[in-house]
């Protein structure tokens, strides 16, 4: 995992096409994967709780941020 962002995020490393900005869902977020083979998972939480999500990304966040700590 690289990076971590919410679906409709202009500084996205992959701008998601399948969603305009006038129709952002705040309960989507995508997390981006370089290795082994670049993707973007596209991800949602179920009850549309956008707390719960910016929750996630913030969770998801800080421990991208730890593990690239302990590897340098």
């Amino acid at each position: 995992m690289t990076n971590v962002y919410f679906h409709y995020d202009e500084n996205a490393p992959t701008v998601s096409k399948r969603i305009a900005l006038k129709d952002k869902d705040e309960s989507r977020f995508d997390v981006y994967v370089s290795k082994p083979i670049p993707r973007a998972f596209m991800l949602k939480v179920d009850n549309e709780n956008v707390w719960e999500a910016e929750d996630w990304v913030n969770v998801i966040k800080a421990k991208l941020k730890e593990y690239h700590e302990d590897i340098v």
